[in-house]
C-alpha cells in the first residue's frame, strides 16, 4: 500500500492530496503546520521514519509549501537537500535549516 497524504476537515473531508512521494513501509515521526516561508501562508513539514529499509531508521523530511490559491507544492531538490544535510532529525531541526535557506535565498 503506497504511502497517502491528506489533509482533511475535522469531519474527514479531504480538502487536498498530497500525493507524497515517498517509500512505501514507513512511520510517520512527525508533521508540523507553520508558515517556513514567511509569506503569511501555512506550510506543512512531514518527517517519516523509513525503519524498513534495513538500515536502522532513516528519517525522510519534506515540505509543501501552501500557495494563494490553497494548493500545495513541494520541492524535490529543496527535500534531497534537507536530507542530505542531517536536518531531517525532527521538525526544529528542518526548521532551522529552512530559516537558513530562506535567509541566504538559496
Amino acid at each position: 500500500v503506497p504511502v497517502v497524504f491528506y489533509l482533511t476537515d475535522q469531519d474527514g473531508n479531504i480538502l487536498y492530496d498530497f500525493k507524497a512521494t515517498l517509500p512505501y513501509r514507513v512511520d510517520v515521526k512527525a508533521v508540523s503546520f507553520a508558515d517556513v516561508s514567511n509569506d503569511g501562508l501555512t506550510d506543512i513539514l512531514i518527517i517519516v521514519d523509513d525503519a524498513y529499509s534495513g538500515q536502522g531508521g532513516n528519517p525522510l523530511a519534506t515540505v509543501y509549501f501552501q500557495k494563494a490559491d490553497g494548493t500545495f507544492e513541494n520541492d524535490l531538490k529543496l527535500d534531497q537537500e534537507i536530507n542530505a544535510s542531517g536536518s531531517n532529525k525532527d521538525i526544529k531541526a528542518v526548521r532551522s535549516y529552512l530559516e537558513q535557506y530562506h535567509a541566504t535565498g538559496l
